[in-house]
């Protein structure tokens, strides 16, 4: 089972990055994944009992999906958390973004933004995408505020049944990639300028 970074107030607070797996970063995934599934199965879609009989080949797959990528959140050396950004089967020209799990230790530190940058980073990298697309249950107004800061809009809300067999309604949200490519290019091409002038991003701004 994953061995998570002790949460202990003596030792500073660790570096987060985001790290992109491969197929031979299977263990990682599984043991980031079984932890997910222990500490959130109504939230997670998937049952711990039988996925931690998986093979090795299937972990692998897991891992590095052929019409997606996943990520660990690394607190340090150590791993932390997950994410995924996979093809909606329905729409292809839509990347999903789910599966995101931060271990209890390492909540409240501001880490959902580095998780949508990453995706939003990988996907507009990619071809055939024009949308990116991600979801919470209703109440979960955590997510609903890192999603809306990322710059994710609303677009619907169904009725569906969760993973824990109730029912409830999830919001679903969408970004318009081709338009975050425009806003990323131009931002980066500002704090070149800023940089080459000796400005601040802020000062340059005001102007």
């Amino acid at each position: 089972m994953l061995q998570l970074v002790p949460a202990l107030t003596a030792r500073p607070r660790p570096t987060y990055r985001m790290r992109q797996l491969t197929r031979d970063d299977w263990s990682i995934f599984r043991s980031l994944r079984l932890a997910a599934l222990a500490d959130a199965p109504s939230l997670m879609g998937g049952d711990f009992e039988i996925e931690r009989h998986y093979d090795p080949d299937t972990w692998r797959r897991m891992a590095a999906p052929d019409s997606g990528a996943t990520w660990a959140l690394m607190a340090g050396h150590r791993p932390a958390g997950m994410t995924y950004a996979k093809r909606d089967p329905d729409q292809a020209d839509t990347v999903i973004f789910g599966g995101t799990w931060i271990a209890p230790a390492h909540r409240g530190h501001g880490l959902a933004r580095l998780f949508h940058e990453t995706r939003l980073s990988w996907a507009i990298e990619q071809t055939g995408y024009r949308w990116s697309s991600c979801s919470h249950r209703r109440g979960n107004h955590a997510s609903q505020n890192a999603i809306l800061r990322a710059g994710f809009r609303l677009y619907k809300i169904t009725h569906e049944q969760w993973f824990d067999g109730t029912w409830d309604y999830e919001y679903h949200y969408r970004i318009d990639l081709d338009a975050y490519r425009v806003e990323q290019a131009a931002a980066a091409t500002a704090a070149s300028w800023s940089r080459s002038w000796g400005l601040s991003p802020s000062l340059h701004a005001s102007g």
